[in-house]
């Protein structure tokens, strides 16, 4: 017995039965209905961001409350991208295990056969390579004066624990300077290298370290002729070299230098190589030296439900005990499911952005007593000498406001999206806002705000790293034609309207 129109199931057994031809073209039509301009005023509408205000008051509006200190995703507009000029931009391309690395004056090519250049103002062929002692993959080059640092992967190297070999090779004559392997950590500046090799346990585990510090650019193969110091660990996994792989140059090893460790941050006398003080009774999530003071900062609650607070101390350098400890407030995030972070994180200028009773202020850090405080429940985002620029964590609108620190009178307001566990910069007149490092790439997005007119902009990079008067844009793409991975890197200005 035939099913009834009004069975289920019944219409897909009709519709079973009629011609394949017209099949076909109700589908084509059915699709076509979906994907116009109507349908996707719908499904847009369905997915889009309401403001509370349009909400009817009532049970449903109370049920639909989002809290007042959290930022709606989305709810900003997308800004345009930045189309300044960057001062200098380098490629690297990865072609199967060939390292391609591309400057504004030479190529540079790594292979497990050895190294070789070809300038690019001349029309020559690749020189003989450099030397024959590439066994390994390359990882990056780096250019440091008449030097190439050259990091390759150490596959001998006992242990899970990724390690590399670092090495350096002098591009006048090709001789090599130096060579360290099983470096857990490195990190590059521009006269010396900080590196850490570990103990290395199945597993993943990392036990003591060792810390060296080498001059670069020392015409020796032997290592100790080029080490500054050594540091042999204790019982505890640090220390670890402070900075990273991709560190960029553009600056000396600073006479005192953060080195993370477990279980403590310390501070480290670069010339030396001795602690000069840490913050052991501290649990510190990040630190920054300031003069003669480390500004370190707690993590903030895991539960936001708790109340978003980051503990925050001074510590003079040497001493044990902190000046001064108090609790400031971050935000949660959208979802309420973490507490964000402090945007402006590292002081200027001897000053700390922090909140007082739920009030955004500007704090001194060698005394704990506030310069600046609003008279609006806002979080401060970031400061110079003129203005302090405040969030507003709610729903629409303007979410950022300048304001003047001698006058207390709003200089701009803008939109801009940007979330609780977002970070800030802020270089003279320019503010970045960074997103947080994705959790498997590291990589991250930026905005950037003229903070004399309030103009922002998306900028073009994946992974943002200062130093100095300049910050590098690192971006990367795959190529299917020709090369695994291009990599690219742009040199800005810190500070872009300067």
């Amino acid at each position: 017995m035939s099913e009834s129109p009004s069975r289920p199931g019944a219409l897909r057994t009709e519709y079973r039965r009629w011609p394949r031809p017209v099949r076909v073209l109700c589908t084509v039509v059915v699709t076509a209905l979906l994907l116009s301009p109507a349908a996707a005023f719908t499904w847009s509408k369905l997915d889009s961001n309401v403001d509370s205000e349009d909400w009817p008051e009532g049970s449903i509006a109370e049920l639909a409350q989002f809290s007042d200190q959290a930022w709606a995703l989305g709810a900003a507009p997308e800004l345009p991208y930045f189309d300044g000029d960057p001062e200098r931009s380098l490629t690297d391309e990865t072609y199967g295990d060939e390292y391609v690395w591309f400057s504004d004056d030479r190529v540079i090519s790594a292979t497990y056969g050895g190294l070789t250049w070809e300038s690019l103002s001349e029309e020559s062929a690749f020189a003989p390579p450099l030397f024959e002692v590439v066994s390994e993959k390359v990882l990056d080059v780096t250019e440091v004066g008449d030097a190439l640092v050259v990091v390759a992967e150490d596959t001998d190297a006992p242990g899970s624990y990724e390690q590399h070999q670092v090495y350096a090779v002098n591009t006048v004559s090709g001789a090599k300077l130096w060579h360290y392997d099983q470096v857990n950590h490195h990190a590059l500046y521009k006269d010396a290298v900080v590196v850490s090799r570990c103990e290395t346990f199945d597993g993943g585990k990392v036990g003591p370290c060792d810390m060296t510090a080498a001059d670069i650019a020392v015409d020796t193969e032997n290592e100790a002729d080029a080490e500054r110091w050594t540091i042999e660990a204790g019982t505890d996994a640090g220390p670890l070299a402070p900075g990273g792989p991709d560190r960029p140059l553009g600056e000396q090893l600073p006479v005192r230098s953060l080195v993370d460790g477990e279980p403590r941050l310390s501070v480290m006398d670069t010339e030396s190589g001795e602690q000069v003080g840490d913050a052991a009774e501290f649990d510190a999530a990040w630190a920054a030296i300031e003069g003669d003071s480390m500004i370190a900062a707690g993590a903030a609650d895991p539960e936001p439900s708790d109340g978003c607070r980051s503990p925050v101390a001074e510590f003079a350098i040497g001493d044990a005990e902190p000046a001064w400890e108090a609790l400031t407030a971050t935000r949660p995030t959208i979802d309420q499911y973490e507490c964000g972070t402090l945007p402006m994180a590292e002081p200027v200028g001897g000053r700390l952005a922090a909140d007082i009773d739920g009030f955004p202020a500007v704090v001194e850090t060698a005394t704990d007593e506030s310069v600046w405080t609003g008279t609006e429940a806002a979080q401060v985002l970031g400061f110079n000498d003129d203005i302090v620029v405040t969030a507003a964590w709610g729903l629409g609108g303007d979410n950022l406001t300048a304001t003047g620190r001698a006058t207390g009178e709003a200089e701009w307001q803008s939109t801009v999206p940007i979330n609780p566990t977002d970070t800030v910069k802020v270089v003279g007149r320019t503010m970045w806002v960074l997103t947080a490092p994705d959790e498997y790439t590291l990589e991250r997005e930026a905005s950037v705000i003229d903070l004399d007119t309030g103009d922002a902009y998306r900028f073009p990079a994946q992974h943002l790293t200062f130093t100095g008067d300049e910050v590098w844009a690192r971006f990367s793409h795959y190529d299917a034609e020709d090369a695994d991975r291009v990599d690219g890197l742009y040199i800005w200005p810190s500070d872009l309207w300067r």
